[in-house]
């Protein structure tokens, strides 16, 4: 028989580590704490041990945002929550509101009005997380909840969704400084799918779970391949660049100077981030570090097409979310754009953007 893991109640967890609902509610989306609900059983059933269910990130929110006392009368597993450091701090005697509401089952120091809840919730977690309070516009993910802010006014709380996280990587794009004359910032689809599915190197596209993610290959890449988009100049520049910078990295291995090794490795990796990210192309290096290869993340087919048609689906969804939120949801339908095999962040005003996975 499996063994039953020990679990402390809402109530006792509020009263011994003294928080308020709020506070706990920081808490759980922090640290990812387990939330466990019993489940409804028949009136035969009451002779049996109630079931547990876990509260999936959905429900917690819903809870968190609307009535977070009920919190007290869910079960948390001990061994997570004695990771957390207890609060020293004595309860404020209740107001005779707060008495009215304890005749009614209800323990009057962790009850919080309905009306203030939001309110209090987003000053509990940008006072525990201060590299976002002063940021006017935030895209933090806590634990399986993402924390979202814009023009310093509008904020939301919104379950850990693989539709979030392009909205996420096409934001983080521009770094968060605005540069002089920039008006839009740019990202490959192929990149975007890679790294929502935590593969920013592009390694496995292949495995991926999405059924167009499986058609794409990499196809070796020839002057005529990009005959369109780039001369046949500068792909020749690309290739003797490569060349120059593997050429380094050998003297320095010849040398046996470990910094300039790691100096010619990150000249290396700099070269390549530099080709993927502005023309989609794939330096790849041979395993004796004598050759360099580039090659395309993508075919010049419909794949291309399927792709882009993924990507635009998933941030449509994402955006369609944000109605509670109006002025992100007018600034993400006006800014974020699909031309061919990119996606386009291009605000009309300069945009700082804090973002965190």
């Amino acid at each position: 028989m499996a063994q039953i893991e020990k679990t402390i109640s809402g109530e006792q967890l509020l009263k011994e580590w003294h928080l308020d609902a709020v506070e706990l509610s920081y808490l759980i989306l922090k640290h990812d704490l387990t939330v466990l609900r019993p489940s409804r059983v028949p009136l035969l059933g009451k002779l049996l041990p109630p079931k547990r269910l876990r509260a999936d990130s959905r429900e917690l929110l819903r809870v968190i945002k609307g009535d977070p006392y009920s919190l007290s009368h869910m079960l948390f597993l001990l061994a997570e929550v004695q990771n957390i450091p207890k609060k020293q701090r004595t309860p404020e005697k209740p107001t005779a509101k707060e008495k009215s509401v304890s005749r009614e089952g209800r323990s009057p120091q962790y009850y919080i009005p309905k009306a203030k809840t939001e309110d209090l919730l987003r000053a509990v977690i940008e006072d525990q997380e201060g590299q976002i309070k002063d940021k006017p516009n935030v895209f933090s993910l806590m634990g399986r909840v993402w924390f979202i802010k814009f023009a310093k006014e509008e904020w939301g709380l919104y379950p850990d969704q693989e539709k979030y996280r392009y909205i996420a990587h096409i934001l983080g794009v521009c770094d968060g400084y605005p540069r002089p004359g920039d008006t839009e910032y740019s990202i490959y689809n192929t990149d975007l799918c890679a790294r929502v599915k935590g593969d920013p190197a592009g390694n496995n596209l292949a495995g991926a779970d999405s059924s167009v993610l499986k058609e794409l290959t990499e196809a070796d890449l020839s002057n005529s391949d990009l005959s369109d988009q780039l001369a046949v100049e500068d792909i020749r520049k690309f290739r003797e660049m490569g060349y120059d910078l593997l050429e380094q990295l050998g003297e320095a291995r010849k040398g046996g100077n470990q910094d300039r090794i790691k100096t010619a490795q990150d000249s290396i990796e700099r070269y390549r981030s530099y080709l993927s990210n502005e023309f989609g192309i794939i330096a790849v290096v041979s395993k004796d570090e004598k050759k360099v290869s580039l090659k395309i993340r993508y075919r010049q087919s419909k794949e291309i097409e399927k792709l882009r048609q993924l990507v635009k689906n998933q941030i449509n969804k994402a955006i369609k979310d944000f109605d509670t939120m109006p002025r992100l949801k007018s600034h993400l339908e006006h800014s974020v754009k699909m031309r061919s095999n990119k996606t386009f962040y291009a605000p009309e005003l300069p945009t700082v953007w804090y973002v965190s996975m």
